[in-house]
């Protein structure tokens, strides 16, 4: 959902000194006319003083282009879709601070010296009784359930506009946040590094398994 993004983005631009200019640029597959239509109309509306550039993210080429034009990458997702954030660690690996929401998998993938991540939180399982009836008895997909879950949660405005301003204002910040980020990628998330961990795994669960059919 864009709408916190251009919100915090237009109250961030009117903290900064006059003349200072920010852009979102946002890459992804729009797959319905509409759904452009809602991006393109809600940037205009909501932060015109910031520059918005919708970009096709199903050319091969385009996502590289933006990681390699931007000095922060920002991911405010909150959905539970998102259990992990394979997005953040492409930004983390084109050297990028990323600013991102306190949730799910982010709070292990998004560390403190890779970035920022802005509070937010979920109302209890309480809340979603009907949303859930809804999906277990067919009334609702599994999309349009995550979609109502998303509208039950909350991002903190202020903490993310305050973030925005410190990101946006001081690039030794950016600089330190984005070799830590790239740091972290290449220590953390590298195949190099996945894959014998992977090996180890599946090494420690070979030798459970032979140990037990040993003692049966």
């Amino acid at each position: 959902d864009p709408l916190p993004i251009f919100i915090a983005m237009q109250a961030a631009v009117a903290k900064l000194p006059a003349g200072v200019k920010m852009h979102v640029v946002m890459c992804g597959q729009v797959r319905h006319p509409y759904a452009r239509k809602v991006f393109e109309e809600g940037a205009a509306r909501l932060m015109p003083d910031v520059g918005f550039l919708l970009l096709d993210g199903a050319k091969p080429e385009t996502p590289q282009q933006a990681l390699s034009g931007g000095d922060v990458y920002l991911f405010m997702i909150d959905n539970i879709q998102e259990a992990f954030g394979l997005a953040p660690v492409e930004g983390m690996a084109a050297g990028l601070p990323v600013l991102a929401s306190d949730w799910d998998g982010l709070k292990d993938t998004v560390s403190a010296e890779a970035g920022l991540r802005v509070k937010s939180r979920l109302l209890g399982p309480e809340y979603m009784a009907n949303e859930s009836l809804r999906m277990q008895s067919g009334v609702d997909n599994f999309v349009q359930y995550s979609a109502a879950v998303s509208a039950m949660t909350e991002l903190d405005m202020g903490d993310m506009t305050a973030k925005i301003v410190a990101l946006a204002s001081n690039p030794d910040l950016r600089a330190r946040l984005g070799q830590g980020a790239l740091a972290r990628a290449h220590s953390t998330y590298d195949w190099s590094v996945v894959i014998p961990q992977m090996q180890a795994l599946w090494g420690e669960q070979a030798a459970r398994k032979a140990a037990a059919s040993a003692k049966a």
